[in-house]
């Protein structure tokens, strides 16, 4: 998820209040030469306010032996720090995409709009997925972020659509050029932690996920303890 939304960057932990609005409906007007523009506040944006908390996450301790470090043909520490990171991204990855915002952060889920119901509780169809595309503003199907978002499940389900021509509407991709897996011609972001299509689920996400803000606190932190384990090794990570 950080690796495609918008991420701020802070210093401390405290409680940080940011503004939000729905822009999509209005749009400038044309201007006659020598009159005034209209000033009568109707076209003021509305703005809402949320508050972007912090979370801690850790990895707690994992401990490696003395025989480990000593015969290893690689930095050992080095690799065991990458492999608590991989952890680390795992947890918050699950949190920002299905975080309910109590006691942890209001991932995308939960924060996305409502933008196309499924006629069937456990499956959905090409004009479905069509529907839903369509139901983003423009402008932000127009952005390089625009993306779809679901869990591999529900991929192997949209592989299987077909449109009116009979054409798969999800498609390959070269990895050779860097051309992504697509979906109706969007690039696709697997999260990995989506729920599958169930009543009152939201499988799928489509939308500008650049304008989905996480907040990071500092930089991770490795701590390694070397005689507190002794004879063995622990080492941890720690993210906010």
């Amino acid at each position: 998820m950080r690796a495609i939304c918008t991420v701020l960057n802070t210093s401390g932990g405290n409680n940080l209040d940011f503004p939000k609005t729905d822009d999509t409906a209005v749009a400038a007007a044309q201007h006659t030469e020598a009159t005034a523009m209209t000033d009568d506040g109707g076209v003021d944006a509305t703005f809402a306010k949320m508050t972007l908390g912090a979370f801690a996450y850790d990895t707690e301790w994992v401990q490696i032996s003395m025989e480990i470090m000593q015969d290893s043909a690689i930095d050992i520490e080095q690799f065991i720090g990458e492999l608590l990171g991989e952890r680390l991204a795992r947890r918050v990855n699950t949190e920002l995409t299905i975080g309910d915002g109590t006691g942890d952060p209001l991932g995308i889920v939960a924060a996305s709009s409502l933008g196309k119901t499924a006629a069937s509780q456990t499956a959905f169809t090409a004009d479905e997925i069509i529907d839903l595309l369509h139901s983003v503003d423009p402008a932000y199907r127009a952005s390089p972020k625009a993306r779809w978002q679901f869990n591999d499940t529900t991929l192997a389900s949209i592989r299987k659509l077909k449109d009116g021509n009979d054409q798969y509407i999800w498609s390959m991709g070269d990895i050779r050029v860097g051309e992504p897996c697509a979906c109706l011609a969007f690039r696709i972001d697997q999260p990995g932690t989506r729920v599958n299509a169930a009543t009152g689920t939201k499988p799928i996400v489509f939308g500008d996920l650049g304008k989905y803000y996480v907040r990071r606190v500092g930089a991770p932190v490795i701590g390694v303890r070397r005689e507190y384990y002794w004879p063995n090794i622990g080492l941890a990570d720690r993210s906010s």
